[in-house]
């Protein structure tokens, strides 16, 4: 708990002094990249940490090795897979004769540098509160969890340069790639015929108010689109069948209207009023803003599965995050825009004060455990113990 408050304190701080009037472009750079180190050092040197890291583990240790794939005509595991990206890597690794947690760390290290080199491309101003918001709504979820997703969502956040360059080819290619780590990656290539489009405010509205619709009155339509039409036609096709999957009667887990989301339509609402400001703070905001709205739709329409909810809202998640922390700037008195910010640091931190402030529901996250540390020190491990508390605890 307190090292994640400790990053979570040291970029804070990284912020508010680069925002001083006059900072050095290179210690503000040096700031952020220091972040970039943290980021890599705490996602790729974990240990047993994390709720599906041992998940992950099994599928490493079961993956063929190259010469043996070559043998068997091709890449396998005992728990299977279809994301073949993914496997080739732990085929490579497992091949090389590392253990997963060096394989881990290179990850890490592309994921975040896509990541980072990406942020300070498209919010150059607004770097440090958008990684700050990064910390909290994915790092934990992505980057310490759901490795397969986050190499595909960071994929994917890199790729919108090629939406504001018009350069489909690339974008398209780029988008394939990520779909080799994550197949939901796929829901994503149509965007670029979308995003970079400036629709009408009413009609941003209008898809606000219809995603908010559904979730107040809760209409099923998650269980009408899948269930009733597209799991009884192509029951066993990969991305359907996941569908299926996420949103199965004993399974599914509805994620209603709450405070939260009602605060974030109110911040999108407000934006797309100011999108004018928007537009001068960045050449990405249009793509931003659509990537936001879009966010907000599917947060309402598909409300039934939080499941299915989170996986394709991560790749919209990035939108949101740009919103939020461009949001103070369009306040035209400067009182109004220190409230806005501090209210956006309590928004924040309150995303992520699972971890943050050491709840039992996050205790496969606590404490920490560095794979260094443990490896050189030999120190016992209590990543199953903490797992099977989380489980309990999730169950009560």
């Amino acid at each position: 708990m307190l090292y994640y408050l400790a990053i979570f304190a040291y970029i804070l701080f990284c912020w508010i002094w680069s925002s001083q009037p006059g900072f050095d472009k290179g210690k503000s750079d040096f700031l952020y990249w220091s972040v970039f180190l943290l980021f890599w050092f705490t996602a790729g040197w974990r240990y047993e940490t994390g709720t599906d890291y041992f998940a992950y583990d099994e599928l490493y240790r079961t993956t063929t090795t190259l010469g043996k794939a070559q043998q068997a005509g091709g890449i396998t595991s005992d728990l299977g897979t279809t994301d073949i990206g993914y496997m080739l890597l732990n085929s490579l690794f497992r091949t090389i004769g590392t253990d997963i947690n060096i394989m881990f760390f290179l990850i890490a290290f592309v994921t975040n540098l896509l990541l980072f080199g990406s942020i300070g491309k498209y919010l150059p101003r607004y770097r440090f509160p958008c990684i700050l918001a990064y910390y909290t709504f994915c790092f934990f979820t992505l980057d310490m969890n759901g490795i397969r997703q986050s190499i595909a969502v960071c994929i994917f956040i890199y790729s919108l340069r090629y939406i504001q360059q018009q350069q489909t080819v690339r974008y398209a290619a780029t988008i394939l790639i990520a779909a080799l780590f994550h197949l939901s990656a796929v829901v994503v290539l149509p965007l670029y015929w979308i995003v970079n489009r400036r629709f009408p405010s009413w009609l941003l509205y209008t898809t606000t108010m219809v995603g908010f619709t559904v979730i107040a009155l809760r209409i099923p339509v998650v269980e009408i689109l899948v269930q009733k039409l597209i799991v009884p036609v192509l029951p066993w096709a990969g991305a359907v069948y996941k569908l299926g999957v996420y949103t199965s009667e004993e399974g599914i887990k509805a994620w209603g209207l709450n405070s939260k989301l009602l605060l974030y339509m109110a911040g999108l609402v407000y934006i797309i009023r100011r999108r004018k400001l928007l537009d001068g703070m960045t050449p990405y905001a249009n793509i931003l803003l659509n990537l936001f709205a879009i966010y907000i739709f599917c947060r309402g329409m598909l409300w039934e599965s939080i499941e299915l909810n989170s996986r394709i809202n991560y790749y919209f998640i990035f939108g949101l995050i740009a919103g939020l922390v461009m949001l103070p700037d369009t306040l035209r008195i400067a009182k109004n825009r220190l409230i806005a910010s501090m209210l956006l640091i309590a928004v924040i931190f309150y995303q992520g004060n699972l971890w943050l402030l050491g709840s039992v529901h996050a205790k496969s996250y606590l404490p920490y455990q560095n794979y260094l540390v443990h490896r050189i020190f030999d120190l016992p491990s209590t990543g199953r113990e903490r797992l099977n508390q989380q489980a309990e605890a999730e169950q009560q």
